[in-house]
This record gives structure tokens, C-alpha cells and sequence, in this order.
């Protein structure tokens, strides 16, 4: 394996972000590595926000695979936290995984 594979990441990650920075910094968008967040007060404004993330996926030669999107949710579940009508609550299933994971370390240490 290629060294270059180690960076790829990296590399990935600032071309993203050099692409929706206008974005990030306007508070349109969440951005976790591929993941993109539009949250919005209203469909409109969604839809609105959503037009202006394409154009600029668009524009630098980014394409958006749509079997893995999800649009105009009230409810999501996004790294371990359920987010709904403006609160962020710990997401019960990351918890019980949490707990899962924290039993299957104390087995492999005893």
C-alpha cells in the first residue's frame, strides 16, 4: 500500500472544506468528514439552503449520491445524538452501544 493512502483523508477533508467554507462560516451547513447538515427553520428556508449547497457541490466537480440522502427531516440521529425541534439529546441507541462496548472491554481485560 502506497504511502499516499495515508493522506488521502486529509486531503479529501480540506477539499471539502475549501468548497462549502462560505457555507460553514454563513452557519448554512454542519460538515462532519461527508456528512453535510442543512438545518433550517422552515422548508423554504431548507430548500433555499439546500439549492445553494448543490450549486456549489456542483461548481467544484462534487457529486452528491442521493440513495444516501436524507431531506426535510424533523428528527435525525447524527453522531451519537438525536437532534429535534432545536434540541440535541445523547441518542438512546449510542448509549446502549456505549454500554455494550464499555462490558465487552472490562471481558477482554479480566
Amino acid at each position: 500500500m502506497s504511502i499516499w493512502f495515508v493522506y488521502l483523508p486529509n486531503v479529501f477533508m480540506r477539499f471539502v472544506y475549501n468548497v462549502f467554507r462560505k457555507l460553514i462560516h454563513d452557519n448554512t451547513i454542519v460538515l462532519y468528514l461527508d456528512d453535510i447538515l442543512i438545518p433550517a427553520q422552515s422548508e423554504s428556508e431548507g430548500l433555499e439552503k439546500l439549492k445553494r449547497v448543490l450549486k456549489a457541490a456542483a461548481d467544484n466537480g462534487l457529486e452528491i449520491n442521493f440513495k444516501k440522502c436524507q431531506f426535510l427531516k424533523r428528527k435525525i440521529e447524527f453522531l451519537g445524538y438525536v437532534i429535534e425541534n432545536g434540541t440535541i439529546q445523547p441518542s438512546p441507541s449510542g448509549y446502549e452501544n456505549e454500554e455494550q462496548r464499555r462490558h465487552e472491554c472490562q471481558r477482554s481485560t479480566a
